[in-house]
């Protein structure tokens, strides 16, 4: 059997078990630089780059305010 010392102090050491492999952490993927600039940098000319669509230019606002005396908690359309 094995002996168990509850406190075995600094100058004990740990003598791994030769059937179960190291765990070593895997190597770093390295990612090439890309050409892309960074979310959110604008071109000079009003554009803004976004990762996904690429260059947009921002348009106007357009909001409408919705008048309404009806509760807002009532379901409205059909459910069916």
């Amino acid at each position: 059997g094995k002996t168990e010392i509850k406190d075995p102090g600094q100058e004990h050491t740990v003598n791994p078990d030769p059937s179960v492999p190291e765990v070593t952490a895997p190597p770093a993927e390295q990612t090439p630089p890309s050409n892309e600039p960074a979310p959110g940098s604008s071109n000079g000319n009003g554009a803004v780059y976004d990762p996904v669509f690429g260059w947009v230019v921002p348009g106007d606002v357009q909001q409408s305010n919705g008048d309404s005396d009806g509760d807002l908690n009532k379901q409205v359309g059909n459910m069916g």
